[in-house]
């Protein structure tokens, strides 16, 4: 993509390590919108760009998600676990051995519905 007339001023959507090296992206906020109307587009880049380009998406697009994630869900011990089909024994074993932790909320235990997941996660892996 060439610049016309100089009109367009490029600025810096951020940065994105590679393996290879870090890469800087520049897009021009204009060209892209100019870009955006027309019917038909070609683009040539090279295996690195594409590679950079998607990169600085995967990156945006985690951005936007980090920032409409849902408020956070604390379940009682007795739902922890039923969602972990454990004992009541196993919650007090994992707090002491900091395997999983739970928050105090005016003396009630409560367990992060994340951190219950992230172990769900991990025990269908294997």
């Amino acid at each position: 993509m060439s610049q016309t007339k100089g009109m367009y001023q490029p600025f810096e959507a951020g940065e994105i390590d590679t393996p290879r090296t870090p890469t800087k992206i520049l897009i021009s906020k204009i060209m892209l919108e100019e870009i955006l109307k027309q019917q038909n587009i070609s683009v040539s880049l090279t295996g690195e760009q594409l590679t950079d380009f998607a990169n600085c998406l995967l990156v945006g697009a985690k951005a936007i998600y980090e920032t409409k994630k849902a408020p956070e869900q604390y379940l009682t011990r007795k739902q922890t676990a039923e969602m972990l089909q454990c004992d009541l024994s196993t919650l007090w074993r994992w707090d002491k051995e900091n395997y999983l932790n739970p928050i105090e909320v005016g003396g009630k235990r409560r367990y992060k519905l994340s951190e219950i997941n992230q172990i769900l996660r991990k025990e269908t892996a294997l």
